[in-house]
């Protein structure tokens, strides 16, 4: 029954990115069409987003399938707001990014802090304690294992983006409805003024 629900969820967080796909196409479609090109944009669409449909489908599928959930009781090391350490190996919350060490950032007060380190106490807050899950889906260019961490079945990057202390990584649906709700809520970073961490390493 374990493996059934760990399947689902795999397979539902796919179909949800493709839902958030064709959800901000069509709303795009609508703000830029007049009523009379709408049903051939409307049928543009489709066949556009056809394959990317059925690849995203056979992906969630597949990747359900392949269930490696590790299951680890030491405490790991938190390195920053988005990676951490455990028994050695890097991990690298997949799907988000957060501010760099050192990076400032000013709460609604005026106040300057560093971004970095808030991020970082959010992630250790989340973690002190507990027992982790982790599925590691692949590496990343610097040979970190990209993966989905939860804890007592909460996703823990989903968390941090809730809470206003992460960002959806660019070009990833997987987190944007949750970091939109976080904005409207000004929490977090949001609450304040923060560079995006991706444009401050491009910056400096």
């Amino acid at each position: 029954m374990e493996m059934i629900t760990q399947w689902l969820g795999t397979f539902g967080a796919y179909l949800s990115d493709v839902a958030d796909a064709v959800l901000g196409l069509l709303i795009a479609l609508v703000d830029a069409t007049t009523a009379d090109h709408l049903e051939g944009a409307a049928i543009m669409a489709l066949l556009l987003l056809g394959p990317s449909l059925a690849i995203g489908l056979a992906r969630g599928f597949w990747e359900g399938l392949r269930i490696e959930w590790r299951r680890y009781r030491a405490q790991p090391r938190v390195i920053d707001g988005d990676t951490l350490d455990i028994r050695g190996e890097r991990i690298r919350l997949f799907g988000i990014d957060t501010p760099e060490l050192g990076q400032p950032w000013w709460d609604d007060q005026g106040k300057e802090h560093d971004a970095g380190s808030s991020a970082r106490e959010a992630l250790t807050s989340l973690i002190d304690g507990k027992r982790l899950s982790v599925k590691v889906l692949r590496e990343d260019k610097y040979r970190r294992s990209l993966a989905i961490v939860k804890v007592d079945g909460r996703d823990v990057a989903r968390s941090l983006v809730s809470q206003g202390w992460a960002f959806a990584s660019p070009g990833s649906t997987r987190y944007r409805r949750t970091e939109n709700a976080a904005r409207r809520r000004r929490r977090g970073f949001w609450r304040g003024d923060v560079m995006m961490p991706w444009d401050f390493r491009a910056a400096a």
